[in-house]
């Protein structure tokens, strides 16, 4: 098979999503402004990028390889490198120079997500077909820190190199983890860690019973297990919150079903508004009673979240709320004569749960789309008052202008837009201490931003003291750099700590 002539002109390989197709090393990027002295660690952001088509020839985000790209911060001066995961997918495709991977969900059109695997081709059997492309976050491990990548469910973390991102392999701990949808060993894109201990809060998601297993990693790679045995329905959950007491995960009427691509020709993913939504209060110990909590609201759905705070017997659980998932499910989202089924936009919001009477109740806070929430990620797990999230660009989730920090307590808001001449998109941000040791949300905003109408990327960093002054750096690359789906700051001074180095 030869290697494809060009890369296909589809809107998920083009525009803001043109993809990376190369591995660069930039030394001491430019800079207007002044990179902060006290940013010591590295910043990692992880997406899709497009090699080849499936075997089936279609080009779904789903079925593509994993790249990660780098800053690192070391006094007052920016590095750039990235670097492709070497999968078990990449590199049987890399050695063979070709595609082998085929998907029962890869239809070519709209339903094309490659979530389910077609098994018995001789080539993959047994080859994990995740590209580790969905998020990348630090471990902060007993001997020290190493960067993991994750692909939604369908691989098990990928460790790299924190400086050189050369990929080590599948992390040690991984044969201690559940089958996920695809039926390999697998674990969440978005899990949740205690910052001053290091465990690691995860889980798998399947189709059949169980639903949901739980898997806490603790910083010696041993993993505490629990299967979610009565959880309501085979639920796609995407992310979840911490609580000092609690992991909660979100049960919404975003399902999954084999049958759906097999049977209906349809994505594996689907919505049904008649099943329950709920959250589960899970014990961190993983002890004890699992509490379910269900709503009496019309069905909505938290893609990604902020954070959660507690007070007064109530857990507010901070976040973008939609009215149904953004992910084309059925054909009642089609419409006449469109190719391609429009994506919901989401506002921020917050479910309170109210502890003593085990209610729920929702609250839209904002009128403005928005997406890609972050926190300060010390304070997982305990009470904060600062979260950022993007917003604006129409509602498209591929041209976000506008970077917000919110008061989740008091509701003030401060933010900054891009005022550019030509199309860009500012992609998920994330937050960098100033310090070990400095308050909650004091620190550094850290932006990435693909300017696609001038094939060129940037960094923004906004000191968190004043967002709405506009960034006190802007770090240049000569290139546009590809889709950035999640990613994480990495403190390598905390790492060292935790190690006792």
């Amino acid at each position: 098979m030869r290697a494809p002539a060009s890369v296909p002109n589809v809107p998920n390989a083009s525009g803001v999503n043109t993809p990376m197709r190369f591995e660069a090393v930039v030394e001491e990027c430019i800079v207007d402004g002044e990179v902060p002295a006290d940013l010591n660690g590295g910043y990692y952001i992880n997406g899709t990028t497009w090699q080849r088509p499936t075997l089936q020839g279609t080009n779904a985000f789903k079925s593509r390889n994993g790249m990660v790209q780098a800053y690192i911060f070391k006094e007052g001066k920016v590095s750039y490198r990235n670097r492709f995961t070497r999968t078990p997918k990449y590199l049987l495709e890399e050695r063979l120079g070709r595609s082998v991977f085929e998907y029962h969900d890869a239809f070519g059109d709209w339903r094309d997500t490659c979530v389910l695997p077609k098994r018995g081709n001789r080539l993959t059997d047994g080859v994990p077909e995740g590209g580790a492309s969905t998020n990348t976050f630090p471990w902060y491990s007993s001997t020290g820190g190493s960067i993991l990548t994750a692909n939604e469910q369908s691989i098990v973390p990928v460790e790299l190199d924190p400086l050189t991102l050369e990929t080590k392999g599948l992390v040690f701990w991984s044969n201690q983890l559940s089958p996920g949808i695809s039926g390999t060993p697998a674990f969440t894109a978005h899990p949740k860690w205690d910052h001053d201990s290091g465990e690691v809060f995860g889980w798998t998601i399947r189709s059949e019973k169980p639903y949901v297993t739980l898997h806490f990693v603790q910083p010696d790679g041993s993993v505490k297990t629990r299967p979610m045995d009565d959880a309501p329905h085979a639920c796609a959950v995407h992310d979840g919150w911490l609580t000092p007491e609690f992991l909660v995960l979100p049960f919404t009427p975003l399902y999954t079903s084999h049958d759906r691509p097999l049977k209906q020709q349809l994505p594996t993913y689907g919505w049904d508004p008649t099943l329950p939504s709920c959250v589960a209060l899970v014990p961190r110990s993983l002890e004890g009673q699992i509490r379910y909590i269900y709503t009496d609201f019309p069905p909505e759905y938290c893609l990604h979240t902020v954070g959660a705070h507690q007070a007064d017997d109530k857990i507010y659980l901070e976040g973008p709320i939609y009215d149904r998932a953004p992910y084309p499910t059925d054909p009642d989202q089609l419409p006449k004569g469109a190719a391609h089924p429009p994506i919901p936009a989401a506002v921020y919001g917050r479910w309170i749960v109210d502890l003593r009477s085990g209610k729920i109740r929702s609250e839209r806070i904002g009128n403005i789309a928005c997406e890609f929430p972050k926190m300060d990620e010390r304070y997982y797990g305990k009470n904060f008052q600062n979260g950022f999230y993007l917003a604006g660009g129409g509602g498209n989730l591929f041209a976000f202008d506008t970077v917000v920090h919110r008061n989740v307590v008091t509701g003030e808001e401060r933010s900054w837009t891009y005022e550019h001449d030509t199309p860009l998109a500012i992609v998920e941000p994330t937050f960098a201490p100033r310090s070990y040791g400095s308050p909650e949300g004091d620190g550094y905003l850290l932006a990435p931003v693909i300017l696609h109408g001038d094939r060129l990327g940037e960094l923004l960093i906004f000191d968190t003291a004043d967002i709405a002054r506009g960034p006190v750096a802007v770090v240049k690359l000569p290139f546009q750099t590809g889709w950035i789906s999640h990613g994480h700051y990495m403190d390598f001074n905390h790492a060292r700590r935790l190690a006792g180095q």
